[in-house]
């Protein structure tokens, strides 16, 4: 049961996306709601510290894909200057890195580093008996010293 002394505190993610933190009978609960405003995971505190942690890994990570797209961009500038096709891009997405956040069997939280269209993106996913669910959360973009500073400001 929420306790409801406690205001519900809102990180924002972009567009209608959000972390919303309640207090809860056990502890903080992280929720997590996608760009469609449903939420589809809830990470408590021990869970969020393994997720800010893990997307500070993949957003290192992003640093070096984004080297390697510019190189092929560059290399497909070069072919099509030659008269040649551009070279590649994409449509369907890559997938670069996993991390596991949590698993509970049937459920598993992974944050996932993949490129679509030759834009890298980091999500986080529920999957459920291996298979994502609808509704993934992308965070890509998410400044995690300000996301590390709402946490431990609660």
């Amino acid at each position: 049961m929420e306790n409801s002394d406690y205001p519900d505190v809102i990180f924002k993610l972009g567009g209608t996306a959000r972390i919303e933190w309640k207090k809860g009978q056990f502890g903080s609960i992280y929720k997590f709601y996608n760009h469609k405003n449903v939420c589809k995971i809830n990470l408590f505190d021990n869970t969020m510290a393994e997720f800010m942690n893990g997307l500070s890994t993949l957003q290192r990570e992003v640093v070096d894909v984004n080297r390697w797209l510019l190189a092929q961009g560059n290399e497909s500038i070069l072919s099509i200057n030659a008269g040649g096709p551009a070279l590649f891009y994409n449509e369907e997405a890559q997938h670069i890195s996993t991390i596991d956040i949590k698993s509970t069997p049937p459920y598993e939280i992974k944050l996932t580093l993949s490129v679509y269209q030759n834009k890298p993106y980091i999500k986080l996913i529920l999957f459920v008996n291996g298979t994502p669910c609808t509704g993934q959360i992308i965070v890509t973009d998410v400044n995690v010293d300000e996301l590390y500073r709402f946490v431990h400001c609660l």
